[in-house]
């Protein structure tokens, strides 16, 4: 009995150990499939991951580009303003010496008036003291007759005497002074004569030249309801060139701007070389104002288009010695209006040749 007791508790024992080993097992494997399951998760979160810090990688290196990109923009701006100021100092002392010279002209001319009013005055006094010496004279010749003086008849007469070679000296310095004022005049009338000429050969010189720039610069941009002519300048309506709120020109406006630039240098060939002229490329904007963007005012996008205009035909061979840029703002508008196509007109780049 007892070993059969004994042999029944042994296959108790063994039955729980079995079934312990088995539940070891199956946990055992629980804990692996799970471990898997967090490895599999874990590989799909981090390829995602992985995507995304590209995606992120080549953002930044888009954005750096872009930023490199506008800092060479900036710093080429900068120096085409540099020029421009440059250009801009030289064609103010151009100006400034000019002035000086015309100031000069009319000194000489308000001098010469001077002295000639002074000498005129000189000559009216001259002429009343001959009258006072006329008076005394008489005065004398009439004591004479009459025997009321008394002095002797020879003292009388070489008092007549000694008036009358001073009214002869007042005479010949009245006749001299009469000389001097009428060479003052002939001086004054011929400097006059010399700067009209000079200021009329410099308006008529410029016209004639701007009438010839006007018909060639009509003739390279035939057929373009964009373009105009206005007074003493052509006039080219800023759309054709940039787009709103913009100083790039496009590749239509390129191309616009390409026969501006061979026109003006077979323009430049027609002209003496003595001649001093320049092109002003003035910007004007309407007076809508500027809310954002690169610009902070109608005054910076003129000016700005303006320096577009002259860098773009430099780049197709223009000396740029014969370019200016000027930027108006909304300041010089060609109607008051306010409509669409009003402000259209006052949108614009006008080309202005004009004396160095």
């Amino acid at each position: 009995m007892r070993r059969r007791h004994t042999t029944g508790l042994m296959d108790q024992s063994w039955s729980g150990f079995v079934d312990l080993f088995s539940n070891l097992i199956l946990f055992l494997l629980f804990v692996l499939f799970t471990f898997m399951l967090a490895q599999f998760f874990m590989s799909l979160q981090l390829s995602n991951s992985t995507g995304k810090v590209s995606v992120l990688s080549s953002q930044v290196s888009v954005l750096s580009a872009k930023i490199q990109k506008a800092e060479e923009e900036k710093e080429f701006l900068y120096e085409t303003l540099s020029l421009f100021k440059e250009k801009l100092d030289d064609y103010a002392k151009t100006i400034e010496k000019k002035e000086y010279r015309i100031t000069d002209l009319q000194d000489s001319y308000a001098l010469l008036h001077q002295k000639a009013l002074f000498e005129k005055k000189r000559s009216k006094t001259m002429e009343q003291e001959v009258q006072s010496l006329n008076f005394l004279v008489a005065e004398l010749e009439g004591q004479i007759i009459e025997g009321k003086n008394q002095a002797t008849k020879r003292e009388l007469n070489r008092q007549v005497r000694n008036l009358e070679m001073e009214m002869k000296k007042l005479n010949a310095a009245l006749d001299a002074s009469d000389q001097y004022i009428e060479e003052q005049e002939v001086q004054i009338v011929e400097l006059s004569q010399r700067l009209n000429r000079a200021l009329a050969g410099k308006t008529a010189e410029l016209h004639r030249y701007q009438s010839v720039f006007f018909k060639d610069l009509s003739k390279a941009l035939d057929k373009n309801k964009n373009v105009r002519a206005k007074g003493d300048r052509f006039v080219i309506q800023a759309e054709m060139l940039f787009k709103s709120g913009s100083a790039i020109i496009g590749e239509s406006g390129q191309e616009e701007l390409q026969k501006v630039a061979d026109m003006i240098q077979d323009f430049e060939k027609k002209l003496p070389k003595n001649v001093s002229w320049i092109i002003r490329v003035d910007g004007h904007t309407d007076a809508t104002p500027i809310v954002g963007g690169r610009f902070k005012s109608n005054w910076e996008l003129s000016t700005a288009r303006a320096v577009a205009v002259v860098n773009a035909l430099i780049e197709k061979g223009v000396s740029p010695k014969r370019l200016a840029a000027t930027g108006f703002g909304e300041n010089q508008p060609l109607t008051e209006g306010k409509t669409t196509v009003e402000r259209k007109y006052n949108r614009r780049i006008e080309f202005h040749l004009t004396n160095q």
